[in-house]
């Protein structure tokens, strides 16, 4: 994944090896899975079912900009 990138799943995410995410997002409904050597700077991974990784990860915090404000989704209420 790219710096600064969001992604949003229906189903399930899996990585293979070497994965990096650098100030990125993943948002699913289901699974979250990577394999050895995940880095992660700054990395926010939200999933509905279980969040699973091997060997070798190096995760670290958000910078002082956070997550809050990366995701905006146009949502409506109905009323009778």
């Amino acid at each position: 994944m790219g710096q600064l990138t969001q992604l949003l799943a229906i189903g399930g995410v899996s990585f293979s090896s070497n994965m990096q995410m650098h100030g990125g997002q993943i948002i699913t409904r289901g699974d979250a899975i990577f394999t050895s050597n995940a880095l992660g700077k700054g990395a926010s991974i939200i999933a509905g079912g279980k969040i699973d990784g091997t060997s070798n990860m190096e995760m670290m915090a958000c910078d002082e900009r956070g997550m809050e404000d990366n995701l905006h989704i146009d949502h409506y209420r109905l009323a009778e």
